[in-house]
């Protein structure tokens, strides 16, 4: 539909500057955080178009949408922080497993970053 808003989802943003900056910008697109870490979630007021999830994405962690609803996943901050918290053997499973979450939720002309 042509009056739908564009959806962005993060996951693994961290504190969210980035996002909260872009989402104050752009009210015209919806802005949706997945984040594991509660002690992440900002203090003052979130733009409101920008929703903030505490969870995790991968396998046995579904992200909270269903397929094809999302137009643009970003994964910049998320793939480093795993990295940083596995052992390197398990890296590769866990990084497979929010990949395989994020393009489930990827709308077919959709963008990862």
């Amino acid at each position: 539909m042509e009056n739908e808003k564009e959806i962005i989802l993060d996951v693994g943003a961290g504190y969210g500057e980035n996002l909260i900056r872009r989402a104050g910008k752009n009210p015209d697109q919806r802005f949706l955080v997945v984040e594991p870490d509660p002690r992440n979630l900002p203090k003052g007021a979130l733009p409101a178009n920008l929703s903030w999830i505490i969870g995790k994405a991968g396998e046995g962690n579904p992200l909270p949408f269903k397929e094809n609803a999302i137009d643009e996943v970003n994964l910049d901050f998320v793939l480093v922080s795993v990295y940083g918290e596995q052992e390197e053997e398990n890296f590769p499973q866990v990084a497979e497993g929010i990949l395989k979450e994020a393009f489930r939720v990827l709308k077919p002309e959709g963008k990862v970053f």
